[in-house]
């Protein structure tokens, strides 16, 4: 059986971090989602304390955590 995947429905990717804030993980999550084919792959991300100065610029889904008050 071959693993080769044809030009079928984008491999689905959950990133999940505790925020976007600007730190060394969330660059680092920003590179590699920067570099990544979007016809290959449908990344979200997502997080766990909410938004920060990055979410904007990755320019896709991302699902925040349901606060507990």
């Amino acid at each position: 059986m071959s693993t080769v995947r044809s030009k079928r429905e984008p491999i689905k990717v959950m990133h999940v971090i505790t925020g976007l804030g600007i730190g060394g993980a969330e660059t680092t999550l920003h590179k590699l989602l920067s570099r990544m084919d979007r016809e290959r792959f449908q990344n979200t991300v997502y997080l766990m304390t909410g938004w920060g100065p990055m979410a904007e610029s990755l320019a896709l889904e991302c699902a925040e955590s349901p606060r507990k008050d």
